[in-house]
């Protein structure tokens, strides 16, 4: 497996840790917000991320909020409040 590539996102409050070409990435706290929901829910996924290869039309499909770079990527997340933190689609730009 390749090293990971590694980029911050502010919204997320984590960073992603992304295997090139093989469809994994990892995340971890880098902030409080992702800290916040670690200390109360535990270790289990915090959160989960959709891939896509069209934000745009995933935008135009379901409410999702503003995207924000993160590595070559775009992320956004659901525009719903049961979903805003922990169900995020990211754009593949490779």
């Amino acid at each position: 497996m390749p090293r990971p590539e590694t980029a911050g996102s502010d919204h997320l409050g984590a960073r992603r840790h992304r295997f090139a070409g093989s469809g994994v990435a990892l995340a971890e706290p880098d902030g409080d917000r992702l800290s916040a929901r670690l200390a109360e829910f535990g270790p289990p996924p915090t959160a989960s991320l959709v891939g896509t290869s069209d934000l745009d039309a995933a935008t135009d499909a379901v409410s999702l909020t503003a995207p924000e770079r993160w590595q070559d990527d775009r992320v956004t997340g659901f525009d719903h409040p049961a979903l805003r933190d922990w169900l995020c689609v990211v754009e593949d730009a490779h």
